[in-house]
């Protein structure tokens, strides 16, 4: 079987086509896993803030506990807006 020129680009193209829909797709998983991850977080970060008011911290212990847990759970690469206004 002798395949053209033509059927061969066909081809090729069919096969870049899906490639990239397959990495499209992953990379949309990933975000979605992230997004998800980053919600999880905020709630246990939440959950982690109700528990030491439901003890009676004060707003400067938990503000202190609340610092050693983002440093702890928190990604390197996220900064808050009061980092960012030190820079």
């Amino acid at each position: 079987m002798c395949m053209t020129s033509n059927s061969i680009d066909t081809a090729d193209s069919e096969f870049k086509a899906a490639y990239f829909r397959s990495v499209f797709m992953l990379l949309c998983e990933l975000q979605e896993r992230r997004k998800a991850d980053s919600e999880n977080l905020l709630k246990e970060r939440q959950r982690v803030i109700d528990g030491l008011c439901t003890i009676g911290e004060t707003a400067w212990e938990i503000e202190e506990c609340m610092k050693k847990w983002d440093a702890e759970h928190l990604p390197k690469t996220s900064m808050t807006n009061q980092e960012k206004g030190n820079e």
